[in-house]
């Protein structure tokens, strides 16, 4: 089970991970500064031994002190969960931002506008 909550950064520690991307880091610093933490995007962590591991949201944490920012919300998951246990579709779609939401129209569009090309062109060549 989980729990979202309201955690002091000191208190939570970053996964150790070798990915941290500096345009990832920009672009998460240019919108938390233009329009505060979003609270819809927790840090999903893992409660162990009085702290949390942060499972998911490293780049967003490295801003969040660099702003020195004292709060932030978690998604909070007890020590033995596995947080990188598959999630739903739905559970996805639902922390979509809206250029999150925008990417993924226009993917779909493309996606169907190259089906649609191959399905003509099956056609094309059945026709003959």
């Amino acid at each position: 089970m989980y729990a979202t909550e309201l955690i002091e950064v000191t208190r939570l520690k970053p996964f150790p991970v070798r990915d941290i991307r500096p345009s990832t880091l920009e672009k998460i610093k240019k919108r938390i500064t233009e329009s505060g933490y979003n609270p819809a995007r927790p840090l999903s962590v893992v409660k162990s031994n009085g702290s949390f591991l942060i499972a998911d949201g490293n780049h967003r944490f490295a801003v969040i002190q660099e702003l020195n920012i004292d709060k932030v919300p978690c998604v909070v998951y007890e020590e033995g969960h596995d947080p990188y246990a598959p999630v739903s579709y739905t559970h996805l779609r639902a922390h979509e931002t809206v250029l999150d939401i925008v990417c993924r129209l226009l993917l779909e569009k493309k996606k169907k506008k190259k089906n649609n090309k191959k399905r003509k062109k099956s056609n094309k060549i059945n026709n003959e």
